[in-house]
This record gives structure tokens, C-alpha cells and sequence, in this order.
């Protein structure tokens, strides 16, 4: 659901045009850490899950410090890549 929830946020900034990527940063790190503490996966879902997510922490990270449009358009296919990998 947290995954689903990100890549509506990254559609919908994309949609409207939007240039804030720090407030796309912000609700992206929210929605994140969000993950993290609701996580119950176990063994190796969870491990995979986890090594999914922590280069995605890095691409937040890069989101806030700049307002090139390609960043999020990154972020937007590396969010759709988890439903190749997590049902």
C-alpha cells in the first residue's frame, strides 16, 4: 500500500507539472518511513523488501536537493519496478 501510495504522489506531481520537489521529498520520506514501521514481513521477503527500499531512501535524498524533472521521472520507474518484484 506504501509503495502504491508513493507512485500516486510521484503520478500526480508529475500530472500537474509541479516543480516542488522538496514537498514531493517530504511526503515521499513520510510515506517511507511509514513502510519501515508497519513493516511484518519475515525472512526473505523482508530481507528483499528491505534491499528494495534502502536505494530508494538515496533517490529521496537526491529528490531534495534538486528540481531536475528526470529525478523524479527515475523515482516514478524505480517505484514501478516493485510490482515486477512484490505482489
Amino acid at each position: 500500500e506504501g509503495i502504491k501510495n508513493m507512485l500516486t504522489m510521484v503520478n500526480e506531481y508529475l500530472k500537474k507539472g509541479d516543480t516542488d520537489n522538496k514537498k514531493l521529498s517530504v511526503g515521499l520520506e513520510n510515506e517511507f518511513t511509514t513502510i519501515l514501521q508497519k513493516c511484518t514481513m519475515t525472512g526473505l521477503a523482508h530481507e528483499q523488501l528491505h534491499n528494495f527500499l534502502l536505494p530508494f531512501k538515496e533517490k529521496i535524498e537526491k529528490l531534495k536537493g534538486t528540481k531536475d524533472i528526470e529525478t523524479v521521472k527515475e523515482i516514478q520507474s524505480y517505484l514501478n519496478n516493485y510490482f515486477n518484484y512484490f505482489e
